[in-house]
């Protein structure tokens, strides 16, 4: 394969990967929201719909915002549940690391620059062409600007990975969302 269908194949497969993940926690988010508004408005549907158009709705609170209120009161008011999480990254991460780990990957790929033949240097008024050696298309390079130029490099393994993390952990909050649901239901 010469240079040029190598790196048509591995933009493509950097699209590929960025699609997955910022699907994957776009789905984690409003899990996280539907989360929050079983708890504050049990199953009122017209305060959940009101919740979310006045609070979380419109990009007002960030994931980052949901995640700190999401993460409280689940350690407040659900500690049993919040502390049996079995994370699939790591052996002792709590949820909350978790959450955490998945939000810079998020913004990296929803954010940064696929730089699989070019890089931009903070400095630089033109773009510059690097030659990489590795011939893998399942390899793409992200570039990250925090005053310094860094790349970030996923792989298939790694994107499968990062997948893997924010769906199991999607479930695990559903679970408990649909628990959540059913006790306010029933008082109803």
């Amino acid at each position: 394969m010469d240079k040029k269908e190598l790196l048509k194949k591995k933009d493509a497969t950097g699209s590929m990967y960025r699609g997955q993940v910022i699907n994957n926690c776009i789905l984690l988010e409003k899990v996280i929201e539907v989360f929050i508004y079983t708890y504050f408005c049990g199953g009122n549907d017209k305060k959940m719909g009101q919740l979310q158009y006045l609070i979380t709705g419109d990009s007002r609170l960030t994931l980052d915002n949901k995640i700190q209120i999401f993460v409280g009161l689940a350690k407040d008011e659900f500690t049993e549940w919040y502390n049996s999480y079995k994370s699939v990254r790591l052996q002792n991460a709590t949820l909350a690391n978790d959450l955490l780990y998945v939000t810079p990957h998020r913004n990296i790929l929803a954010h940064a620059y696929m730089s699989n033949n070019m890089i931009i240097e903070p400095n630089s008024k033109s773009l510059n062409t690097i030659e990489r050696s590795d011939e893998s298309i399942d390899t793409v390079y992200f570039c990250k600007f925090n005053n310094v130029h860094k790349e970030m490099v996923y792989d298939k393994n790694s994107i499968d990975d990062l997948n893997n993390l924010i769906l199991s952990t999607a479930r695990y909050i559903s679970t408990q969302t649909k628990i959540m649901s059913q006790i306010y239901s029933n008082k109803i």
